[in-house]
């Protein structure tokens, strides 16, 4: 929107999506840096361009139309701690010796994951673990935990549902479970020392977001179960698809 009559050279908007890993080990004194760049998108459209010194834009609200079509298989935006992927949509407006005026505006790009295409998504999932409890004043015994789920494949806001099954044969009471979606983030990076071998170099990161933590006593020699559900965050796509410098899993 333009207060008043204004000379105008041109107006470019750009599309750009990256991906990028970095992180630093050290060893004693020194440090080596290890990283990683994918470029997905770097796409500029002209919106206008003026014909000559005269070609003054009025006052008031100028509308400039455009369209671009995403790639099918850019990956899906994605934040970490060692890495992300970016999309950003820039607008430089230039006014010659007036200078030139940039709008950035972030974009979430979200690839479609179909878990119909997933082996096994579908299928009903049983895990069972047993921990051998050893504590203070004789205290010992195992608690077996049973997790029964009518299928493995989720999508953020879809409710899982769930059966859990907790047997303590242990001497004293548990006072207490939690449970919670566990995301493995793999970055891949490479070293630019003049000594590095080439080869990729990974480095792993964890993050946790509690779906339930209750309060409940089971005595020693009891079984307790819960039937109920629990609601998928919002969180990156399993595998993140597209993207060979930062794999996902849950």
């Amino acid at each position: 929107k333009l207060a008043k009559p204004t000379w105008i050279h041109s107006i470019n908007i750009k599309f750009t999506g990256r991906a990028k890993s970095k992180w630093d080990v050290s060893n004693g004194d020194s440090s080596k840096q290890y990283k990683a760049t994918e470029v997905y998108i770097d796409s500029e459209h002209h919106l206008y361009r003026c014909g000559d010194e005269n070609d003054v834009q009025p006052a008031g609200l100028h509308m400039y139309p455009f369209d671009f079509t995403l790639p099918s298989d850019v990956p899906s935006s994605f934040e970490g701690r060692r890495g992300f992927v970016r999309y950003l949509c820039v607008v430089t407006l230039d006014r010659s010796w007036k200078g030139v005026l940039q709008i950035e505006q972030d974009l979430t790009v979200i690839r479609h994951l179909d878990l119909n295409q997933v082996p096994h998504a579908g299928l009903p999932q049983t895990l069972e673990r047993e921990e051998v409890y050893e504590g203070c004043c004789c205290d010992s015994g195992d608690v077996t935990a049973k997790l029964q789920m009518p299928k493995c494949g989720y999508v953020p806001g879809e409710p899982l549902l769930y059966n859990l099954a907790i047997t303590n044969e242990a001497t004293s009471s548990i006072c207490g479970f939690g449970m919670s979606l566990i995301q493995t983030v793999r970055y891949t990076g490479y070293s630019d020392s003049l000594f590095s071998s080439g080869n990729p170099k990974y480095h792993d990161k964890v993050n946790s977001w509690t779906l339930r933590q209750a309060d409940e006593e089971i005595p020693p020699g009891k079984t307790a179960t819960y039937s109920s559900h629990c609601v998928i965050p919002a969180v990156a796509p399993s595998l993140l698809e597209g993207c060979n410098i930062i794999d996902i899993n849950y």
